[in-house]
């Protein structure tokens, strides 16, 4: 139990010394618990501000923490970063001292779920007889901290029906596949417009429609005439215009 015992010695000699023995006292004392108050941790989003955790146990000394996944969260003192979508497990510590004990140690699971990622296909618009390369492009909308579409492990495949020889007409640029482990895709199909290039002229038209540059950029919409805008070549129900 607590309290303080003699330590006593006896006995022993030698040739050359004359012992003088003193004793000596063993003490037990008293030392206290301690708590590490750690609550069940909510899931996180990959993008998501660093979060701090309790940085002392309830008798104040200081908890140590550790993340099993540091490609999901990292730690620094009592500072948990998110640096990627997935699981870890983060435990804390606390070694005690010659008047506490140690802590119980506590772990608690941390899910971090995947950013959202809009990747939508772009809109292109070709005269029939352009003799320029078909190119078809994607947007992004949703990237988090500084990525940039390098850091995406796979992109979404592109198809499209029509191809530079194909007659006047509209056609669906559809987008599928690719996966990424921080972004989760939301996918946006495109239209690829060939338009007739021997539509050149004025525009009379009894209902309303929407007035496009000749790059596919909207510039008027729902109106019932070319009145207002400068000269110039624009796109109307898939036709070219010139305003004069």
């Amino acid at each position: 139990p607590v309290g303080v015992y003699p330590i006593r010695l006896s006995g022993g000699r030698d040739d050359n010394y004359d012992y003088v023995l003193t004793d000596g006292t063993y003490t037990i004392v008293s030392k206290q618990m301690q708590t590490i108050v750690f609550d069940e941790l909510p899931v996180k989003t990959y993008g998501d501000a660093p979060f701090t955790l309790p940085r002392n146990s309830d008798v104040g000394l200081v908890i140590s923490y550790a993340s099993d996944d540091t490609s999901v969260a990292t730690i620094v003192d009592n500072v948990v970063t998110i640096v990627g979508a997935g699981s870890t497990e983060i435990t804390a510590t606390q070694e005690g001292n010659d008047e506490v004990y140690a802590a119980t140690p506590v772990t608690r699971p941390l899910t971090v779920s995947k950013a959202s990622l809009v990747i939508a296909a772009d809109d292109v618009i070709r005269e029939a007889t352009s003799e320029d390369s078909l190119v078809f492009t994607l947007s992004f909308s949703g990237f988090v901290l500084d990525d940039t579409v390098d850091d995406l492990d796979a992109l979404p495949v592109i198809e499209c029906e029509a191809d530079a020889t194909s007659p006047v007409g509209t056609y669906p640029i559809r987008l599928s596949g690719g996966a990424d482990n921080n972004y989760a895709y939301v996918l946006n199909d495109g239209v690829f417009t060939i338009i007739d290039t021997s539509d050149i002229g004025g525009v009379a038209v009894q209902h309303t429609f929407d007035v496009y540059d000749f790059h596919g950029r909207l510039v008027r919409k729902g109106v019932t005439s070319l009145e207002g805008l400068q000269k110039g070549v624009y796109l109307v129900n898939g036709k070219k215009i010139v305003k004069n």
